[in-house]
């Protein structure tokens, strides 16, 4: 029963403890600029006051949270992915090559490297250049008092760069 009284004593409004709240005036209220200037002889209402003017007594923002955590942790998500497909297609080639070794057979040359994807300087150019011309869109028509649709001009570049290699470099004659 005591540690119920003395919480309810403690938790109780400053006036309600008093035989008559008109004999027991409500404590004036201090801004932050006067309680902040007394740190040490605070009361609970002046503290109370003061961490609710900074915004103190408030938790974290759960959105502030969640977002960023969410983010980063899907791209690590995808890069290991990516990385355990690809380890698991290297595990299954050498297993071929061992069942190839047992059995006699002989190894194609072909399946000892592996397969090279051919440079298109052209599709990443294009692609490029176009996601590079939508992201400066987009920040033009997002954010008008700064010129941050300049950023899109960086893979807007990168893809022009492409496209010239693309157009410069010789491509070997395919005869028939």
């Amino acid at each position: 029963m005591r540690p119920l009284a003395l919480f309810f004593f403690l938790t109780a409004p400053a006036g309600a403890l008093a035989a008559d709240p008109e004999v027991a005036p409500e404590p004036e209220a201090p801004t932050a600029a006067a309680a902040s200037q007394q740190p040490l002889g605070m009361s609970a209402e002046q503290l109370a006051l003061l961490l609710r003017e900074r915004g103190a007594g408030q938790g974290p923002d759960l959105e502030a949270i969640v977002v960023p955590v969410t983010l980063f942790g899907s791209v690590v998500v995808l890069v290991g992915l990516l990385l355990l497909l690809r380890l698991r297609q290297h595990e299954s080639r050498q297993v071929t090559l061992r069942l190839m070794v047992e059995k006699g057979a002989s190894i194609p040359p072909e399946l000892l490297s592996p397969p090279q994807k051919p440079r298109s300087d052209l599709r990443r150019g294009v692609l490029l250049l176009s996601a590079g011309i939508g992201l400066g869109l987009f920040l033009a028509l997002v954010n008008t008092e700064q010129p941050v649709w300049s950023l899109g001009l960086v893979p807007a570049l990168v893809g022009a760069g492409h496209l010239l290699v693309w157009k410069i470099e010789p491509r070997p004659a395919s005869g028939a």
